[in-house]
This record gives C-alpha cells, structure tokens and sequence, in this order.
C-alpha cells in the first residue's frame, strides 16, 4: 500500500508561516494608519457654507483635524461634481455604524446666471481648499528646476528699444523658442540658489530659477519677439525663459495625511514666491520640504512639523545628558511640487518653526 506524500502538508505549513511573517512586518504600518476620528471640541450637527469658507476652515470646524476631512465626507453621488463644496450647501453630521460622516443635506444646488460673453464653469463657484489668495504669488514665482534646465532653455538677445534693462511693457527678442509650442506665456528667470539634500548634503535635489517677470509671445521666429507683462526684477540680456503654466493649479484639492512613512525637513522658507532667507516662520507662512513627486509627495499631503527636543543635564545625575522628546510645534499642507522639493503653507503652528525642523506624516505620530 502507497504512503500518502507528507510533503503537501509541510509545504502548506510554510505558506501560513510565510503569510504570518509578512504580516508581522506590515502590521505596524496598518496599525499606524488607522487614525481616530477625532471631532473638535463644540463641533456643530449642520452647518451652512457660506461665501469666503475654505474646505480647511470647515474642516476644522467639524474635526480636531482638519486633514481627515476625506475620511469623513460622505459624497453624493447625484451631484455632478460630488467631492465640491458650494455657498449655500448644508452639512450635516452623522453617524454610519457608529463612525461620524458629513454629508451635503439633499436640495438643489445654487443656480448662476450666465453672461453670454463669458461662461463661468461650476468649478469656479466651489470654495477652495485653502484661501487662494494666499497661495497665488507662489504659482507664478520662483521655480525647482532640474540641473541643465536654464542652461538649455531659450535666453534674452536684445530689446526692442535697444535698452540693456527691459521693463515692463517693453519687447524683447528671444532665441530658442520651438516653433511648435503651445503656449504663448512665458516667464523670464536667473540661477538662484542649489537646493541640497540636508540629510545628505553631497546630494543636490534642486536649481532655484528665481521668477523675474512674465511675457508674451507676439511674433514666432528666431528671435522670437516678446511683450513684457510684469517685470518683478531687472530682465538683462541672457537671462532665461520658460513656459508658464500656472492654470493647471486644482484649487479644489483635499488635504489628506501623506501617505510617506519616512521623514523629511524644512529646508528653506519663501516671501511671495521668492527664497526669504528667514529661519522662523509661522502660520501661513511658505516654506519649501526636501520631498517631491519623486517621493510621492501629492499636492494636499499634510505633515506634522516637530520642534526638535534640547538635550539637558540630568538634575539627578549630573553627568548624564538627556535629550527630551521632540514635540509638534504645527502642520504644513503641500500645494506645488516639484521633482525632489515641494512648496507647503504652515496652516497651524503652535509655536515658531525654524528651517530645518523635521516633517513627518501624522500617520506615523511617535
């Protein structure tokens, strides 16, 4: 009589042993990303949006924070465009087996009046996520560039006028414009600073291209002719010229925790769109974080911003030096990102942040 092959037997023990270490080595990040929904202190049951909110602002009214808002936004699937928020638009707090939701109390949406000489798309009457107005002199300034990128781009020959400084409402001719491009604006720039890597400083991450102004196009050729629209700065023979294109900005992007396990840093701050220079920055403030698309980094990613703990005498053991833990001092939300760098706005900041401070995702709060 033929014995039965043990061989099937161990080889299943193997796979559930092999399925039990794979999930040992990825429970704690399970266990890290299952945030509580935390509702702030004297939230409301409703709340009627009006004109001026921000998608963050009405999140901060309903949640301790205000980045869980997806978590909890409960989308109508009737509505058009169900992720938007609009003036008027009632919310309502309730609770789905025993988890609080948000939900847009059903009724018609707002209506608008269309001019026959312009068409404004429902896109435009939704609130933003954040006060646009404080973001806008970012979109249009300085830029992260890859390290050949101005030295290859199309540069100033000359103007119009015969000038060496080109101001606004002048023309300049320009060199190395394709013929094939589509669009027709574009911004004038010079090398600024090389972003390095703080936590590698062999490594670059990036080429500031400082914003000078923007332009034109109103004649193809080579030289091509540009008009100057704005010029922030002197616009010198040589300097360089790059495509804008600012419209593509998603004013309705949902801020959410990133989805990034490592840490990062805070590597410099901005002032309308050009580097500041200064170490302490606070709520509303721009500063710039040593992660891009490259890292995953998606516009709306939120971070905690930890101050970093002193190292003290030990008061018992005189000898002995402690360092004390690092501590939340505030959270940025990401609005632009570049390859390895990206802009973020301090949204709340219980105490100042100084450049270099450490960012981590609240996922992974220590």
């Amino acid at each position: 009589m033929k014995k039965n092959n043990p061989r099937p037997h161990k080889d299943s023990q193997r796979f559930l042993l092999f399925v039990f270490i794979i999930s040992l080595m990825f429970s704690p990040l399970l266990f890290a990303q299952s945030d509580d929904i935390k509702l702030a202190p004297n939230h409301p049951t409703s709340y009627t949006v009006v004109k001026g909110d921000t998608l963050w602002d009405i999140s901060g009214k309903f949640l301790q924070n205000p980045w869980q808002w997806p978590e909890i936004w409960q989308i109508n699937p009737q509505i058009k465009n169900p992720h938007l928020i609009y003036p008027g638009d009632i919310l309502d707090l309730i609770y789905i087996e025993g988890k609080p939701v948000i939900k847009r109390r059903n009724g018609p949406r707002p209506t608008f009046k269309l001019s026959p000489k312009k068409r404004i798309e429902e896109l435009d009457r939704s609130i933003p996520t954040i006060a646009l107005e404080k973001l806008s002199p970012f979109l249009s300034g300085n830029i992260v560039v890859g390290r050949n990128t101005l030295s290859n781009a199309p540069y100033v020959v000359g103007t119009s006028e015969g000038h060496l400084i080109a101001a606004t409402g002048m023309e300049v001719y320009v060199n190395g414009i394709p013929k094939d491009i589509k669009t027709n604006r574009f911004g004038f720039y010079r090398n600024g600073d090389v972003y390095r890597d703080p936590q590698n400083t062999s490594h670059v991450i990036g080429y500031e291209a400082i914003f000078l102004g923007d332009g034109f196009l109103t004649k193809q050729g080579n030289p091509s002719t540009l008009s100057i629209n704005t010029a922030k700065a002197e616009i010198l023979n040589g300097h360089r010229v790059l495509p804008l294109d600012d419209k593509n900005f998603n004013r309705n992007f949902s801020p959410k925790a990133a989805n990034i396990k490592r840490s990062a840093r805070i590597i410099s701050s901005l002032t309308s769109g050009i580097q500041s220079g200064v170490t302490n920055v606070g709520a509303f403030d721009v500063v710039i974080i040593n992660l891009g698309t490259k890292n995953g980094i998606e516009i709306g990613d939120v971070f905690d911003v930890y101050r970093h703990g002193r190292t003290i005498v030990d008061p018992v053991q005189n000898k002995k030096r402690v360092k004390l833990p690092d501590e939340i001092s505030g959270n940025i939300l990401v609005f632009r990102t570049f390859k390895q760098v990206s802009y973020a706005i301090v949204m709340d900041a219980t105490q100042l942040i100084k450049i270099n401070d450490v960012i981590r995702s609240p996922h992974f709060r220590q």
